[in-house]
């Protein structure tokens, strides 16, 4: 679990991450001694303007400790999200940063063992690999097969592919926002 200073930390390196990128300025975060800035995990970054999606990038695994993976992860959800243009300076002030810090993705059987609004979902076939955080399926409402399928689609892959060849993983996640 990762202790409330340190969430407050990785929000505000988040933050400064993208403000300097827009000052066209580098940014690096301090070394921290010890503690769960350094542990090494997949995360996301998520951005919200006036409550709707502004931007999203994570990795599911990273030999980079949280520190350093952070303004990495914000900078490309403020400026690499293929979805969106890049966020201006003048949207700064009506961002809202949430981050996901991912935990070790276990393999799914059965749809039964989705524990929706805990489990994120991995969903893999050949080259291809889709990724759900844990809170999408509860903010749209989904029911475990939605999920399951919704999952297959952001892979690229048909809804139903989850019941076939492909490979389903489950993973929790903290989340916190700003």
């Amino acid at each position: 679990m990762i202790p409330p200073e340190d969430r407050r930390t990785l929000l505000r390196i988040a933050e400064q991450a993208v403000a300097c990128a827009l000052r066209g300025e580098t940014y690096e975060p301090e070394t921290p001694g010890e503690g769960a800035l350094l542990e090494r995990r997949g995360a996301f970054v998520t951005l919200e303007r006036n409550s709707l999606l502004r931007g999203c990038i994570g990795r599911i695994a990273s030999d980079e400790p949280l520190y350093a993976l952070i303004p990495l992860m914000a900078r490309d959800a403020a400026f690499r999200d293929p979805r969106f243009p890049p966020v201006t300076e003048e949207e700064l002030p009506q961002l809202s940063f949430e981050i996901s810090a991912l935990g070790p993705a276990r393999t799914i059987a059965d749809p039964e063992e989705i524990r929706l609004g805990i489990d994120g979902l991995i969903v893999r076939h050949g080259s291809r690999t889709g990724l759900l955080l844990p809170q999408v399926a509860t903010t749209f409402g989904w029911t475990k097969r939605q999920f399951l399928e919704e999952t297959c689609e952001k892979a690229g892959l048909a809804p139903a592919m989850w019941k076939e060849t492909a490979t389903v993983e489950a993973f929790e996640a903290e989340v916190w926002r700003s």
